[in-house]
Parts: structure tokens; sequence; C-alpha cells
């Protein structure tokens, strides 16, 4: 049953009663039909609720960045994370294999084979070669022995000048299927007369290429026997001037393995910067204090490559505060990193913790700076070859560098905002029947904050028309803390406002309310506090109307 329903059938029913009770009780004395509507005035209360949100943590950090993350430690203390991934690369982005990479062929009969071949009608003529498999390195030096393809094909023309037909045999013996046997292709050739032609197409994914490095930088041999048939025994032009040639194109690939020597060189890594944007709005700047942040480097690798990382710098940025450097004493001498090779299988990892031990880092965090800017390079096999390197297709090399700023600290005056729908419209029907209204704010606090809350009431276009507990009341009180600076035992306040006539008005043609906050830590910022997952500011706002009705109005209701 509705509000109004309800309103009316409560009139209804006391009238009906009263009327009853009166000609029962007076019957002789009075005729009903000459009483006055307007001489019994009844006065019924109705509670509407505005507000009713429990705020925690997240929600008054995640107005500031929707994009952050939050760890939570055993005991279900908070921590703020802001990561950015400074460079990842894989095997594929050091070694890319064109598409297509053609390997090509051609030779001629010998003059033994032409005499046979007029003979008998039939020649086989072998032919064999090494090429460079040309996959495309960051270094000249890198000399790879073993490749696994993860997908791509081969494809096999074959042309020549020959006027009769026969078949092509293709071998890579050190091209190997997932059961261990060489990669083979007959192909089918055939002569128009005058020139011969055929093709082959074959899927490679998951093959290995065992390359020789001995003969020529990263080498594969491929082996041939053309097989020329005369099939109609007439004569031949046939000749040692014929020649066939054989294309093999390696088509899309992409390796997921690669052994050998990667090289010396240098991956490309661009600068970034971890942006802290907790401190992006420009209301609540200097008005946080961390204890205890720290900025991680972490390197985790899980290549079978060594490499060297150069900190070439790493600052601190904000548009009014300008640069800092971020001071780092002793964690890697002269800003060098050392970074050893994974075992197959088995990342090596690196973390580097930068604190208030160590670092500056304390101090810049608190001075509010809103990006950590950094410049790195790398360097592959620094002290030469010294092993064999590879590569995994999941395996990289991947540094980031991570912000961590606990919920342990102060806060000065931190604001938070949020608009809601009005629900006034529900008591429409009411709004000439109002004799006077009080607004209640009720507050369940488990918080370690202090705050004032505001209300406005704004049209439809989000101008604000009228606002009530703008003079600054403190309406939301922290509980006890312990030493840790925790609450001990949520804090329950309540606290009426009365609305005065025009205030009514505004509220009836609002169309949102904006709830505003502003929030210190206990003691005017004076406590550490600290703040846990189950944290949180219970707040309920309601409206009390005080109706002023007679029988007569109730047709109008």
């Amino acid at each position: 049953m509705n509000n109004t329903l309800l309103v009316r059938f409560t009139f209804v029913a006391v009238i009906i009663t009263l009327l009853v009770n009166l000609q029962s009780c007076t019957e002789g004395y009075f005729e009903l039909d000459k009483l006055e509507s307007d001489m019994i005035t009844w006065e019924p209360d109705l509670a509407i609720p505005l507000v009713n949100s429990s705020i925690t943590v997240e929600d008054i950090i995640g107005q500031a960045d929707s994009t952050n993350e939050y760890q939570y430690a055993s005991d279900n203390f908070i921590t703020l994370i802001y990561r950015e991934r400074i460079f990842s690369q894989t095997v594929n982005d050091f070694f890319t294999i064109p598409s297509p990479l053609p390997i090509a062929d051609s030779w001629s009969l010998t003059a033994g084979e032409v005499v046979d071949f007029t003979a008998i009608g039939q020649v086989g003529s072998t032919h064999g070669n090494s090429h460079d498999f040309g996959i495309i390195a960051p270094t000249g030096d890198s000399e790879l022995s073993e490749i696994h393809f993860y997908e791509g094909q081969l494809q096999v023309s074959v042309s020549g000048d020959f006027d009769r037909g026969g078949t092509v045999q293709v071998t890579f013996p050190e091209l190997r299927s997932p059961n261990g046997a060489p990669l083979t292709q007959i192909i089918t050739v055939t002569s128009n007369g005058s020139s011969i032609s055929g093709s082959s197409f074959v899927d490679i994914s998951g093959y290995e290429m065992t390359l020789d490095a001995n003969m020529a930088t990263n080498s594969v041999p491929v082996n041939y026997l053309f097989t020329l048939v005369n099939e109609s025994g007439l004569p031949s032009s046939t000749s040692t001037a014929n020649q066939i040639t054989v294309t093999n194109s390696f088509l899309n690939s992409r390796i997921s393995y690669a052994e050998g020597y990667f090289g010396q060189f240098s991956p490309t890594i661009d600068p970034n910067a971890v942006s802290i944007k907790v401190f992006e709005n420009p209301d609540n700047e200097d008005v946080l204090f961390f204890q205890d942040p720290k900025l991680k480097l972490k390197i985790k690798n899980s290549f079978g490559v060594p490499f060297q990382g150069t900190v070439n710098y790493l600052n601190a940025v904000d548009p009014e505060e300008g640069t800092v450097p971020i001071e780092i004493n002793g964690v890697f001498p002269g800003n060098v990193i050392n970074i050893d090779a994974a075992n197959l299988g088995i990342a090596d990892s690196t973390t580097y913790t930068f604190d208030s031990d160590n670092s500056n880092i304390e101090d810049v965090i608190n001075g509010n700076f809103e990006d950590i800017v950094y410049n790195m390079s790398a360097l592959t096999n620094p002290n030469g070859q010294v092993g064999t390197n590879f590569a995994t297709l999941n395996s990289a090399l991947e540094v980031t560098a991570q912000i961590e700023l606990p919920f342990w600290g102060s806060a000065n005056h931190y604001k938070i905002s949020d608009t809601i729908d009005s629900p006034i419209e529900e008591i429409e029907d009411f709004r000439d029947n109002i004799e006077n209204a009080v607004i209640r704010v009720n507050t369940l606090n488990g918080l370690p904050l202090d705050g004032i809350l505001k209300l406005y009431f704004a049209d439809e276009n989000y101008l604000v028309t009228d606002s009530i507990l703008a003079g600054g009341e403190f309406l939301v009180e922290s509980g006890p803390i312990n030493g840790n600076g925790a609450v001990i035992t949520p804090q329950n306040t309540n606290h009426d406002i009365t609305l005065d006539e025009t205030s009514i008005e505004n509220l009836f043609g609002s169309r949102y309310i904006i709830f505003k906050a502003d929030l210190t830590s206990t003691n005017n910022a004076t406590d550490v506090i600290r703040i846990y997952g189950d944290d949180e500011l219970a707040v309920r706002i309601g409206l009390r109307i005080k109706l002023n009705a007679s029988p007569s109005d109730l047709n109008d209701l």
C-alpha cells in the first residue's frame, strides 16, 4: 500500500470511528448533517527516506580514481596500489620471420642426366643447398641453433622451361614435424609443352627447425629430387640449357621457442610514468599524509638471457611542484640492475623496494606529486656469449613500477560528494498540507574520521536551489580509537534540522539531492590512524513532515 492510500485509509477510518461514537453517545443532541467539516483537524506525520547508504574507504578514494587497486592484509588492513608496466617483450618481439620468407634454388640437368633421359625416358636429378634462414634479429651477432614454429605455412612452387613433366621431392631434413619426421613434400609438375609448374602447401605449426650456425648464420639445409618423365616417348628438346626453379616460401610464421646466442642489443624501453590519481583532485591537494609509502620495481625475467638494466632517471613530477629526483641510497650501485637469466620453466624474479630507509619516497608522496616518471635502458648478454640463450612463447622480461599507499596516516579536510535522485515527488500530493518539516541525519561511523555533512537541493540542470547543513555542524563523529589508530566501537550520531517554508518549497522543486562531506582524521588530523576493509560510514537521512489536514481535504489528497 502506498503512502497516499495509507493516509487516506487512516483518515477515513478515524473519522468513521469518531462519528459512530458520537452518534451513539449524543443521539438526540446533535444532527450530524449540520456538523461543519472544518470543525475537526488532523495532524498525521510522514517519514520519507532521502539518503540511505554505507560509505567505505573504497567508495571515498574511488571518487578520485575509479581504476585504482586495493590490497588487503590478513587483518583486512588496506593498501592502495598504483602500478604501471614499464617494459614487456616476448620472443616474437626479439625475432621475427618475414612473410613471405623465400628460399629458392635453381639448377639444370647435367650432360650425363640428359643422355640418360634421352635413352631411357626418365631421369632423377638431385640437388642440395644450405640457406640463411632470414630471421629478423635485433643484432647482427645473433646466432640461433633451434626454433619451434607456433604457427606458419610452407608453400612450395615449381617452375622451369622443360617440355616434359614429372615430380619434385623437397626435403627439409632439419625441419621436423611433431612426431620427429623431416618435412618432405612431393609435388607433381606438369608441362604445357614449353614450361613446367606445380605447387604444394603445408601447415608447419608445431614443427621444429635446427639451424646450422657453423656454415652460415642461422642456416637451414634443403634437398631436392627432380624426376623428369617422357611419358609420350616422343623426342624431347631437353638439354643442359633447361632449368628448374623451386621456391620455398615461409608464410605467417611465429616462433614458440628459440635457442642459441641472442647477441648483445638494447631493447627499446619508452619513458613512462606511474600516475597517483588520488592527488589529481584539486579539492584534495595537500590533505592526505601516508605513513610508510613504498615504491617498488618488480623485475621478472623468464628469458634464458641475462640483462643489465640502467635507471637513467626516476623523478617525481607535479604541475605546481615541478620535478624532484627520487633519491635512492645503496639499492643498486651506479643505478645498474643485474638481471639473471631464467632456467627453463623457472623465471628469475627480483623486487627492489624503496621506502623511507633508503630513499626520499615518503617526502615525495606526501608532497602530493601526481606522477612518478622513469626512464630505463637495458642490455642483453652484458658479458658476451657465456652460455646458451633460450626463449619460449610465453617468455618475457617484465619491469613494473608500483606505488603502495597504506591507509595509515592522516587526512585533513578530505572532500567527497555524491548525487542522488530526489524522492520528494512521491509525496507531491501532500505538498499543500505540510505544516512543518524536519530533516534527521543519523550516522553510524566506523571510520576514524570526523566530518561535516552538507545537503544541497538541485534542479534538473544540477543547479543548486537551496542548501541545508551549510553552517558547518559536525554531524559525523569518530568512535574511540586504540593505540594503532583503529576505531574500537562505531559512533552513532543524530541531528535534526528544521526546514523553513522556503526550504520546503525548494525541496519540492528539486530533482536531485547533492550530498557532500568534509572528512578529517581524529583530533584535527593530529592522530595517526589506520583504516581497514570492513570500516564504513553508514549515513541515513530522512525527512519527517507534519500534515495539517481536515476531512474536507481528503478528497483532494
